[in-house]
């Protein structure tokens, strides 16, 4: 770095080529050590194509191979990053990338970098401290440990070359253990938010990890959901699991020096999440590249303005791309200074039209400086708020011919919007995929006049359009590996996220080729409109454009593939990458969202995918795809339905499911692998609590549990503590009316609070001090409707659950009031005893003018309103102060899958069945002497609902006392909450004729039912009610035992507790 700022006055050209030494020494140490990585990372997995075997699922246990399991190094077991290994710290791939990965050194002589010492050595002197922090006040502080420095200013003007070559540099390098790279652009939608939710940034802790070489498993930091969690309750969650990654993050890197270089940041809220220095004691720097001014920077920050190129720095770039000589240099100044003004001075655009006059020959040997002058100059439009837009319109320019000008921006603009991800911004693309695109684009039915323009164009072949954007620094180029290969293969992607903006407006404008053709050859296009798409019809025509183009790209696809597959390997290997990485998301963006889950649900997909990725990875990556296919339907032209969604993406999670659990029977399978299983039926089951299917992710939670178990994980293992949360966060226990002196009443952590008087007793968390770390919540995330009479309101019940979904109250001395949305605590239908359901209820509203008739009811429900709170914290109802809060010592009985761990199997299931056949109104006594069964399984004339799925338990009774429902449903009725409890307080039933399951020993003649309306699901609670008109108490004896209710045999009667039945998938 010395040596080449001494030398930059004696020959700038000079100083350039010593930087360019400096970096390429190193670029090859770093490629090789990277590509070790990957290569190691690659061959994980065994890559054997999918066999023909009827059980593939099987044949993946084989081709999991042992000995890449047993190279993949210490990453897996690393607690924390180690120190650089050599002098100095490895660049990474981005910096690279961001140097060389758009040049073809074939055809250009290197990079061409511009040396702008003075910023550099700005850079330099910050990251290494060797500067004085900004402040807010007028003392300048000196550096301690951690510096942020900022590189401002605006798109294309070299931020990212900039913060790459610094980062090359021999000091740099030598002072910091590690340098990694994060390019937040690429997670970004420029909407000026805080745009990194908790799976982003995530995504982002995990490419650290990956760079400093130590196992993202140490980040399972994950959100732990609860069904009563509102949007609210939820954000906060998510903002405290980033919080706690930061801290875990902090901990992997403690005691290295350390520099993170944040790319394209487009809010200053994320940069809080990367400053790891907070948690550290050892040396910490963040370099930003960013385009957005911050309003409130931190004390220890230091910014450096980035401008545009001065115009000796735009000639020298502009002759260097365009390899002109010196000789041109002095005769044609005027003529490139032309140029370069019209280019705005930025580098991104002069490096490109340079480039362009330099391979001029490819497309037309003519044209020269003065000709492209003359180019740039009729192309001139005002400039606005997006000038790089128009200038990026203008480059196309360069192809004189109109017709092959306007399809080279079609081509480019289609080239976006189909090869683009929700989740990232310029995904590499394979060069034959995108080959595919540009064939299936030509046989187009309106591209005849496109086809034939490019041909008379010297454009004879489909790869020469990759080519001659590419030469155009619209795109770079990488040779990387497609997936599951270990071959390179060369890659395109967008140059510069303008150019993805770019695309995105362009693609706005092409209604229908040819009619679009004839007007933009009459007028061309206005660009008064290029800061962004925002008419309606405009956006109506992007998003019809990208979804007729992936479809496109679709069926050419499906018919060229039996074609290709008699072919060369290479290519059949291309195929398969390309159904795995790129067909998911063509079928999103193309709407078709039923064949896409079709896809990520066959099994030969998931075997491909785990083959590729390994268990847990392969499983992240389709969770990814279905994340990406619920965003794209949110904003699809078409009504999908939000129930029909739930179900396409449940469905597929059911699919993945099964797989892990037939892969996870295999007696030959690694423990490694079993716990990537567990891994995975995790995140399946976060994944379902998202569409409030709580029961069962549960089940999902307790086969993650009982995996664990059995390879021998201690009950302090990480992994077991971690889904134990998570099966906590499921089993919400439900809050009744108990008697005063129960054992099982609640009391508040806060009580001194709501007892003291002369106090605010606003904003009050429900946190209890009678369960430590629970609180009372909600049981559900949404309100239920419910009527009676002319009176509608609605409601839902309370639960003790984790604390930090608890609910928030302000207390008036008389009545609880949700903060949230201002609704009241009170218990269920306007009455208050023992075994009564609390709730939070919405108020009455009242249909017609006539009062009089619900007066009393109104009353009541003003009276069961109506709490005090004793100092010890225990909350009761104000005029039953016999009463209180508090929970059945039992767990709920309640609907689940039949294949659930947690269903319920009846010991005496047989005998049940049979007794619809003697069941009569007689007398007890008649009924004894026509019931042949054994007394063991009977109780007071009934069959005892014993169960062997929970040895020693059966079905009872949560109370001692029925329960009296004085306006339910409009009519009085009787009923009873069921749980699972010990044998000797057992139940004892017998089914009618009409399948009903009807208690005979205690509650006599109350009935089996799921009460509510609608479709049956697992997670509706089961009780003895007596006779409703609007319920269906019909159920279905199976022979394994279990038992569902009649219109819904996929479910069965079961609890929140995993029973011991053997489970069979």
């Amino acid at each position: 770095h010395n040596q080449i700022s001494n030398s930059l006055d004696e020959n700038p050209n000079c100083a350039k080529l010593e930087l360019l030494d400096v970096m390429e020494n190193t670029k090859m140490q770093c490629e090789e050590e990277t590509d070790k990585t990957d290569e190691m990372a690659r061959s994980f997995y065994s890559r054997a194509p999918l066999s023909n075997d009827n059980s593939p699922s099987s044949n993946i246990i084989q081709e999991l191979s042992l000995e890449h399991q047993n190279s993949r190094g210490e990453a897996d077991t690393l607690p924390r990053a180690s120190k650089k290994s050599s002098k100095l710290a490895n660049i990474p791939k981005e910096a690279l990338s961001a140097l060389t990965s758009s040049i073809d050194d074939t055809d250009l002589n290197g990079p061409s970098l511009i040396p702008r010492m003075e910023i550099l050595a700005q850079i330099v002197d910050s990251v290494c401290g060797k500067v004085e922090k900004n402040t807010s006040n007028s003392e300048n502080q000196p550096w301690l440990h951690d510096t942020i420095i900022t590189l401002r200013g605006m798109g294309g003007v070299g931020k990212t070359t900039l913060a790459a070559m610094a980062v090359n540099l021999t000091d740099v390098r030598v002072f910091f253990d590690h340098i990694l790279w994060l390019n937040l652009g690429n997670f970004t939608e420029r909407s000026g938010r805080n745009n990194l939710t908790y799976d982003t940034y995530l995504s982002c802790l995990r490419q650290l990890c990956h760079q400093v070489n130590v196992s993202t498993e140490k980040l399972k930091c994950e959100v732990v959901l609860q069904p009563g969690d509102n949007d609210t309750k939820l954000a906060m969650k998510m903002i405290q699991a980033m919080e706690n990654s930061k801290a875990e993050m902090s901990n992997i890197l403690e005691g290295l020096k350390i520099l993170v270089v944040l790319d394209d940041v487009w809010n200053h809220e994320d940069l809080e999440l990367f400053n790891f220095g907070e948690h550290m004691t050892s040396p910490f720097s963040l370099l930003l590249t960013t385009r957005i001014y911050d309003q409130q920077p931190r004390a220890e920050s230091h910014f450096i303005n980035v401008g545009v190129l001065n115009r000796a720095e735009g000639h020298l770039l502009f002759s260097t791309e365009a390899g002109l000589d010196a000789s041109c240099l002095s005769s044609d100044v005027i003529t490139i200074d032309n140029i370069v003004n019209q280019c705005g001075n930025l580098p991104l655009i002069i490096r490109m039209v340079g480039r362009l006059l330099k391979t001029c020959e490819t497309i037309d040997a003519d044209i020269d400086l003065k000709d492209l002058a003359k180019i740039m100059n009729s192309a001139a439009q005002p400039m606005n708020l997006a000038p790089m837009i128009g200038i990026l319109d203008r480059s196309f320019e360069f192809v004189t011919d109109e017709i092959s000008g306007f399809a080279m921006k079609f081509y480019f603009s289609v080239f976006s919007r189909v090869f683009h991800r929700g989740d990232y911004l310029r995904p590499w693309v394979p060069c034959d995929a995108v080959n595919f695109l540009w064939e299936a684009l030509s046989v187009c039915e309106d591209m005849e006049n496109i086809c034939d323009a490019f041909g008379k164009y010297k454009l004879k072949r489909t790869k020469d359009i990759s080519e001659l954007l590419f030469v155009m620094g619209l795109f770079d180029e990488r040779y990387m590996c497609l997936s599951g290969q270990t071959e390179t293969v060369r890659h395109f992607r967008l140059h510069h996220d303008f150019m993805w903006e770019y695309g995105k407006w362009f693609s706005s404008k092409v209604d229908n080729v040819n009619e679009t053709l004839a007007k933009y050859l009459r007028e061309g296009f206005h660009l008064h409109d290029i800061k962004k798409v925002s008419n309606t019809r405009s956006e109506s025509i992007l998003k019809n454009n990208t979804v007729k183009w992936n479809r496109i790209m679709v069926q050419y696809f499906r018919s060229s593939v039996h074609h290709q597959l008699s072919n060369l390997q290479s290519t059949k290997n291309l195929i398969r990458a390309f159904s795995m990485d790129w067909l998911p998301i063509h079928l999103i963006n193309a709407d078709l969202f039923h064949e896409v889950s079709s896809l990520l649900g066959s099994e030969d997909y998931i075997i491909e995918r785990i083959k590729v990725d390994g268990i847990e990875n392969g499983i992240r990556a389709i969770v990814s795809l279905l994340r990406l296919l619920k965003q794209a339907s949110s904003n699809c032209s078409i009504n999908v339905g939000t129930a029909s969604l739930a179900l396409t993406i449940t469905s597929v999670i059911a699919l993945l499911y099964d797989f892990l659990c037939k892969l996870a029977q295999f007696d030959n399978l690694a423990q490694s692998h079993q716990a990537e299983i567990g891994h995975s039926l995790i995140m399946l089951g976060v994944e379902l609590q998202k569409c409030s299917k709580w029961a069962t992710s549960l089940d999902y939670f307790t086969d993650a549990l009982n995996l664990y178990k059995s390879i021998n994980l201690n009950d302090d293992h990480p992994d077991v503590l971690r889904v134990i949360e998570h099966i906590e966060s499921c089993a919400i226990r439900s809050i009744f009316l108990v008697q005063r002196d129960s054992p099982n009443k609640l009391r508040l952590k806060h009580a001194d609070i709501l007892c003291s008087s002369g106090i605010d007793k606003s904003n009050i968390s429900l946190e209890l001090s009678s369960h430590p770390g629970y609180a009372i919540v909600q049981s559900k995330g949404t309100y239920q409707p419910l009527s009676s009479s002319n009176m509608f309101w609605e409601y839902v019940f309370l639960g003790v659950g984790r604390k930090d979904s608890s609910l928030v109250v302000n207390y008036d001395g008389k009545k609880l009031y949700n903060v949230a949305d201002g609704n009241t605590i009170c218990t269920s239908l306007g009455t208050c005893c023992e075994g009564i359901p609390v709730a939070l209820r919405s108020k009455v509203q009242i249909s017609g003018d006539d009062k009089t008739k619900i007066e009393d009811v109104l009353k009541n429900f003003e009276n069961v309103s109506l709490f005090s709170i004793d100092p010890d914290g225990v909350i009761y109802p104000t005029l039953s102060p016999h009463l209180c809060l508090g929970l059945s010592c039992y767990p709920s009985l309640y609907l689940v899958s039949r294949k659930s761990p947690n269903r319920a199997v009846f010991k005496y299931f047989s005998e049940l069945k049979k007794s619809c056949s003697f069941y009569t109104e007689s007398s007890d006594t008649e009924l004894d002497d026509k019931f042949p069964f054994d007394h063991q399984s009977s109780n007071s004339f009934g069959v005892s609902l014993e169960l062997v799925s929970h040895p020693g338990m059966a079905i009872v009774p949560h109370f001692t006392e029925i329960v009296n429902l004085p306006n339910f449903h409009g009519a009085p009725a009787q009923g009873m909450p069921l749980g699972l409890g010990p044998v000797e307080c057992a139940l004892s039933a017998k089914m009618n004729e009409e399948k009903h399951i009807i208690t005979t020993n205690n509650f006599k003649g109350l009935e089996l039912c799921p009460p509510g309306l609608g479709k049956m699901e697992a997670g509706r609670a089961v009780h003895l009610l007596s006779r409703v008109e609007a319920y269906s108490y019909e159920f279905v004896i199976h022979n394994d035992g279990t038992i569902s209710p009649a219109e819904a045999r996929d479910v069965v009667l079961g609890f929140q507790v995993p029973g011991t039945a053997k489970i069979s998938h």
